[in-house]
């Protein structure tokens, strides 16, 4: 059994995968349950405070270009060995680049070639990252599986559904039944086709045969 919160915005697909979660936690022959969302690590930015930077003459490409080059290095070319070969990656060594004090402690290039402290021009945040980002018809999804056991899988899927069926949902967001469910949606929607291009064929036959719109 599989469901799939879809929606836009992680801040509010996150709260919601975990109420579906303890929602449907408790219902009969419902085991293994596991969402694909990991959990997110902080994130380490660099936030430049604008208009000092403008009036230090310190363009924010620059600062962002300079610590990504400090931080995870820039390849400069190319180091031939026999039939080898390595990058050459121009960054700071690790003692340097561990700390945000250090960080700190930067000189980042103005316009007139002149060094600015990095700390003189913004700071360092810890914020909430994100973990592996699903996407499902261009919005994001976090997806819930599971496993049945003791029941059928449409019973245990019948009592899935009554209760997320309860859940209040934002706009733009929505939940959908993959797995066992998709693939019979997906064989009823063809079965329902295939009868009508066969019967559409059957009547072309007949009136075919008796050439007659109205006997067959």
């Amino acid at each position: 059994m599989t469901v799939r919160i879809i929606g836009e915005d992680f801040k509010v697909l996150e709260p919601l995968s975990r109420q579906a979660q303890d929602r449907i936690a408790g219902v009969s022959g419902l085991v293994n349950l596991r969402s694909d969302h990991e959990a997110a690590r902080p994130e380490l930015t660099f936030t430049v405070d604008r208009r000092r930077a403008m009036l230090l003459g310190v363009n924010t490409a620059v600062v962002g270009n300079f610590l990504k080059t400090a931080i995870f290095g820039n390849k400069v070319g190319t180091y031939r060995q026999f039939n080898d070969e390595y990058d050459i990656t121009v960054r700071l060594p690790l003692e340097q680049r561990v700390n945000i004090d250090d960080l700190l402690r930067l000189q980042i290039p103005n316009q007139s070639g002149n060094a600015v402290p990095l700390s003189s021009i913004g700071r360092f945040d810890y914020q909430g990252g994100f973990g592996t980002i699903n996407r499902v018809d261009q919005k994001r999804v976090i997806t819930l599986t599971a496993d049945a056991e003791g029941r059928l899988s449409t019973e245990v899927l019948a009592d899935v559904q009554k209760r997320l069926g309860e859940m209040t949902l934002p706009m733009g967001y929505e939940i959908r039944y993959a797995g066992e469910q998709e693939e019979q949606e997906k064989a009823m929607a063809f079965l329902s086709k295939a009868f009508i291009i066969a019967l559409m064929v059957i009547v072309m036959i007949l009136v075919t045969q008796f050439n007659s719109l109205l006997v067959p």
